[in-house]
C-alpha cells in the first residue's frame, strides 16, 4: 500500500480543518524595493549553482535533494526549499540569471519537500537519507529524535526553512504533504514548549540555543494559528526568546515585557554584563548576533502572519548591536578580536543581521552597514563563475572533518531569502546614515572587562587587545581583514619546546590604561607549561600606530626548539571583483629588496621566506613594521590548511629555529615592534633611518614613535625608568614632559611608571640645531619649556611646537624659558 493509499486516522481527519485553513503567503502582489531587488539578484544567480547539486531520490517517486542530501540536520535540502519557493513567486526573479523557469523552481521545491517529509523522524521507518561523509547524518533520519539538546533544537532551522518554503507554495502541495509538514512543525513546537530555556554564559553561551528554540516554536504558532496549541506555543516562544540574551541584572528587572516583569520572564544568564557573548571558547561576533538574527526571524514570522511583534523580540537587542557596531570592520562585518573559528567572508549573514536592525529596529547605522555587507557579498559572488556565495570549488575547502565551504552554501542562501522576505513585507527600512556619521558615533576606545578585551577604532585603522580566551593583539589598516587576519596568538606568538605541545598563554597579571585616543595593555604570562615567563606591552596610538614590546625569560631549564614570535596574519585571497583587496599575491618589501608571495591552496608544502637581521619590513604597501631586538623575520606563504577560514599567510616578526637548552633565568627574547597601518614601503624605510634606537632592560622597554614616548615597566612595583635616546644625527628630536638632560648627543629622561604598567608621553616640543650640546631641559607643564645651556658659549636652537618653528638664542651658562 502506498503512502497515498494509506487510510487516514481519526486524528488526521480532525487535523484537516486547521491545516486546510492555511493560506499561501502572497509574494506576487507585493511591491519590492531596491534592497529586495539586490537580494533577489543574488538568489537568482545562486539557484543556478544550487541546481547543479540536485539529485533524484529513488526511494519514493517525485523526490529529490540538494548538496548530497545527508548534511547536518537536513539543512542541505531544507534551505534550498525555502530559496526555490521564494524565487518561484518573487516579483523580481530573473530567469536569465539562473536559466531556470519559475515552474522548474516550484517542481524542485516540491520534490525536495517530499524528500524531507519522508526522511524526517515522522516519516516511514525505511526512508533515510543517502550515504554521505557525515556519520551522524549518513543513512539516518533527521528531526532530532533521540539527539542531545543542541542537536535536537537546532533542527528548528531546517524545520522553519521547510515550513516557510511550503507556506509560500502551499497551493501546490497535496493533502498528504501538507499533513506531513504540519506534523513536523507542530511536533517541534509541542516538544519544546514544555521545556525551559537553558542557562550558560561562559565558553559556550546558550544564547543561540534559546533563540533557535523560540524561533522554531513561534513558527508553529504563526503558520498554524488555528491549531488548539497555538496560544501555548506563542507564550512558550516568548519565554525562550527573552532568555536568549540575559545579563545577571535581569533577575531583578521590573521593566514590563508583554504583560510580565523582566524578572518573571528570566531564568537564565546567557550574556556577560558588558553585553559580549562567547561561544566556542571565544567572544564570538557570529553568536553574539543570535539575539538579533534568530530573534529577528522570530519577529519576521509575526510580520508574515500579519501579527504585531512581541516586545521580547527586541529586549537587549540595542545593547548587543551597539557592541557589534563598536567592533565594526570596514566590510560590514565585525573584527574578530579573539580570532575566528569559521570563515572570514560571511557577508550574507552580516547583511541579514543588519537588515533586521534596519527594517525592524529603525537604525540608520544598520541601514548603512547592510548596504556595505551586501555590496561585498555581491562582489564575492560575481567573482565566482558558478554563482556560489563563498568560493569556487568549495567542496575542496575543508572546514571540519565533515564540512566544507559548500556545506554552508544552503543555510547562507536560506538566510538571504529571509532577508528578501523581510524587505518585501517590511519595506526598505530607514534612510542610511553617512560613513562619517557612523565612524563618529562608533569610533573611539572601548573596554569590555567581562569579555576581556579593549578596542581602539579610528577611520582607517583598528587595534585591539584580548587577555581572555585567546591572548592576542591586532593592528588593522583601512582594508581591514582583507589585509590582516585575526591570527590566534597574534603578536604574543608561540614557544615550541620539547616538553610542551600546547603553549597556551596563562595570564598571571594584567593592567590596562585608557587614553583619549588609544590605550596601553601590559601583562605577565606563563608560557610553555610554566617553563617561560613572558612580559608583554601593547600600546595603540592615534593614526593606526601600535607599539609592541616583549621580554621573556626561562623560569626552569628548558629545551627550546623554535620561537614563532610576534606573528601577524596576512590575508592573501584572489577575488577578481574585489580588485587590490584580493589580487592573489602580496609583495614583501625589506632592505634586501622585494619578494612576491602568491596566495593559493594545494601543493606539497608551505613556502617560507627568511630575512635575518632586519630592522624594518613592509607588506604590500599596507603595513609597515620597525623592529629592534628581532631574532629574525620569516614569512610563511601558506598553501596547506587543516581548516579553511580563508587564504592567509603568517608574518613572524621574531622568528628563530635555533634549538638551544636554556637554564633558569636565561633571557629568551627582548623585542620592540612598531606597526604602522596604511604605510608605503618607502616611508617605512625612511622611518627606520630616523627613529631613535629604542632601549630595553630586563624589566623595561622604551621607544619614541612620532610624537610619543612609550615606556613599559614589567616589574611588579612602581619605579623610575631611565630612558636614554640617542639623538646623534637627528635634525630634530622630541622633548617630553619632565626633567631631562642632553649630554654628548644623548637625551636622558627619568619617567615614573607604575608596576606592570605602560606610560605614554606626548612630545611638548621638538628641538633642532643641537649637536652634542650640554643642555638641561625641563618641561614642568605643557605651556613652558626651560632650557639650561651648561656651556660657556652662546648657542642657537630651533624649537618646533605644533609645527611652528622658532629660533631661540640661549645665553651662556643660563636658563632660558620658552613659552610653548
Amino acid at each position: 500500500m502506498t503512502e497515498r493509499e494509506r487510510p487516514q486516522s481519526e486524528t488526521e481527519r480532525d487535523n484537516r480543518e486547521w491545516i486546510e485553513s492555511v493560506e499561501p503567503l502572497d509574494l506576487t502582489n507585493r511591491r519590492g524595493n531596491d534592497l529586495s531587488a539586490d537580494y533577489c539578484r543574488i538568489l537568482s544567480r545562486w539557484v543556478g549553482f544550487a541546481d547543479t547539486t540536485f539529485e533524484t531520490w529513488p526511494e519514493r517517486p517525485g523526490c529529490g535533494h540538494f548538496f548530497g542530501g545527508s548534511y547536518w540536520y537536513g539543512n542541505d535540502t531544507a534551505n534550498p526549499v525555502l530559496v526555490y519557493a521564494v524565487m518561484s513567486r518573487a516579483p523580481e526573479y530573473d530567469e536569465t540569471l539562473s536559466g531556470l523557469t519559475r515552474a522548474a523552481l516550484g517542481e524542485r521545491a516540491v520534490a525536495a519537500i517530499r524528500f524531507l517529509c519522508y526522511t524526517h523522524d515522522s516519516g516511514p521507518e525505511d526512508c533515510v537519507r543517502p550515504k554521505g561523509p557525515n556519520p551522524h547524518a549518513s543513512g539516518r533520519k533527521w528531526g532530532g529524535k533521540g539527539d542531545t539538546f543542541f542537536r535536537a533544537i537546532v533542527h528548528a532551522v531546517p524545520i522553519c526553512a521547510l515550513g516557510v518554503g511550503s507556506w509560500i507554495i502551499w497551493d501546490e502541495l497535496d493533502s498528504e504533504l501538507k499533513a506531513r509538514i504540519a506534523t513536523i512543525v507542530t511536533d517541534f513546537a509541542d516538544r519544546w514548549s514544555r521545556e525551559d530555556p537553558r542557562n550558560g554564559a561562559y565558553y559556550d553561551t546558550q544564547s543561540e540555543e534559546n533563540a533557535c528554540t523560540g524561533m522554531g516554536i513561534a513558527f508553529g504558532a504563526n503558520m498554524f494559528p488555528e491549531h488548539p496549541h497555538a496560544p501555548a506555543w506563542e507564550e512558550a516562544a516568548k519565554k525562550w526568546i527573552v532568555n536568549c540574551c540575559t545579563v545577571p541584572e535581569d533577575r531583578y528587572g521590573d521593566l514590563m515585557l508583554d504583560g510580565k516583569r523582566v524578572r518573571d520572564w528570566v531564568t537564565t544568564t546567557t550574556t556577560h554584563p558588558d553585553f559580549t557573548v562567547e561561544n566556542h571558547g571565544i567572544v564570538h561576533p557570529n553568536y553574539m548576533g543570535s539575539k538579533i538574527g534568530l530573534a529577528g526571524i522570530y519577529a519576521l514570522w509575526h510580520l508574515l502572519s500579519g501579527k504585531n511583534t512581541p516586545a521580547v523580540a527586541w529586549y537587549h537587542a540595542p545593547e548587543i548591536y551597539r557592541v557589534l557596531k563598536q567592533m565594526h570592520d570596514v566590510d560590514g562585518q565585525c573584527n574578530f578580536v579573539q580570532s575566528q573559528d569559521w570563515w572570514y567572508i560571511r557577508y550574507t549573514d552580516a547583511a541579514v543581521l543588519h537588515c533586521f536592525m534596519n527594517v525592524l529596529g529603525n537604525d540608520p547605522e544598520a541601514a548603512l552597514q547592510e548596504r556595505i555587507a551586501l555590496d561585498y557579498a555581491v562582489k564575492l559572488q560575481n567573482s565566482n563563475e558558478s554563482g556560489c556565495l563563498f568560493i569556487e570549488n568549495g567542496s575542496a575547502f575543508r572546514i571540519t572533518e565533515y564540512q566544507t565551504a559548500w556545506s554552508f552554501e544552503p543555510q547562507t542562501a536560506g538566510r538571504l531569502a529571509l532577508g528578501y522576505l523581510l524587505h518585501l513585507f517590511g519595506g526598505i527600512g530607514v534612510e542610511p546614515c553617512t560613513p562619517q556619521q557612523f565612524a563618529k558615533n562608533n569610533g573611539g576606545t572601548f573596554v569590555f572587562p567581562h569579555g576581556g578585551f579593549i578596542i581602539h577604532s579610528e577611520p582607517g585603522s583598528f587595534a585591539s587587545t584580548s587577555w581572555r580566551n585567546t591572548i592576542m593583539h591586532l593592528t588593522m589598516p583601512r582594508e581591514g581583514k582583507w589585509a590582516v587576519s585575526p591570527y590566534p596568538k597574534s603578536y604574543v606568538g608561540e614557544f615550541v619546546t620539547a616538553d610542551s605541545a600546547n603553549d597556551r598563554p596563562a595570564l598571571l597579571a594584567h593592567r590596562y590604561e585608557l587614553r583619549e585616543a588609544g590605550y596601553s595593555s601590559t601583562a605577565h604570562y606563563v608560557r610553555a607549561g610554566g617553563a617561560i615567563d613572558q612580559f608583554t606591552a601593547f600600546t595603540s596610538l592615534p593614526g593606526g600606530v601600535t607599539v609592541y614590546s616583549e621580554i621573556s625569560v626561562a623560569t626552569t631549564n628548558v629545551d627550546l626548539d623554535e620561537i614563532r614570535g610576534c606573528p601577524v596574519g596576512i590575508r592573501n585571497e584572489s577575488y577578481g571583483e574585489l580588485g587590490s583587496l584580493a589580487k592573489g599575491f602580496r609583495h614583501i618589501y625589506s632592505a634586501g629588496g622585494v619578494l612576491e608571495a602568491r596566495g593559493y591552496t594545494g601543493g606539497d608544502s608551505d613556502e617560507w621566506f627568511h630575512f635575518p637581521g632586519l630592522d624594518w619590513i613592509n607588506i604590500d604597501d599596507t603595513m609597515g613594521y620597525l623592529l629592534s631586538g628581532s631574532l629574525g623575520v620569516s614569512y610563511r606563504n601558506r598553501h596547506l590548511y587543516p581548516k579553511w577560514k580563508g587564504i592567509e599567510d603568517v608574518l613572524y616578526l621574531n622568528y628563530s629555529r635555533d634549538r638551544r637548552r636554556l637554564v633558569a633565568g636565561a633571557p629568551i627574547t627582548s623585542l620592540l615592534a612598531c606597526t604602522f597601518a596604511n604605510q608605503h614601503h618607502d616611508t617605512t624605510r625612511a622611518l627606520s633611518e630616523r627613529v631613535p634606537t629604542p632601549v630595553s632592560s630586563r624589566e623595561s622597554t622604551a621607544i619614541t614613535v612620532e610624537d610619543f614616548l612609550v615606556v613599559s615597566n614589567f616589574a611588579c612595583h612602581e619605579r623610575n625608568v631611565e630612558v636614554e635616546i640617542d639623538i646623534r644625527g637627528l635634525d630634530t628630536f622630541p622633548i617630553f614632559p619632565g626633567s631631562g638632560r642632553i649630554t654628548a648627543g644623548r637625551y636622558r629622561l627619568d619617567v615614573p611608571v607604575g608596576g606592570l604598567c605602560t606610560e605614554v608621553l606626548r612630545a611638548a616640543a621638538f628641538v633642532g640645531g643641537v649637536d652634542a650640546e650640554d643642555l638641561t631641559i625641563d618641561v614642568p607643564c605643557r605651556s613652558r619649556l626651560l632650557i639650561e645651556n651648561r656651556r660657556r658659549a652662546e648657542t642657537t636652537i630651533m624649537v618646533t611646537v605644533d609645527r611652528r618653528r622658532r629660533s631661540i638664542r640661549l645665553a651662556s651658562a643660563a636658563v632660558t624659558p620658552v613659552d610653548l
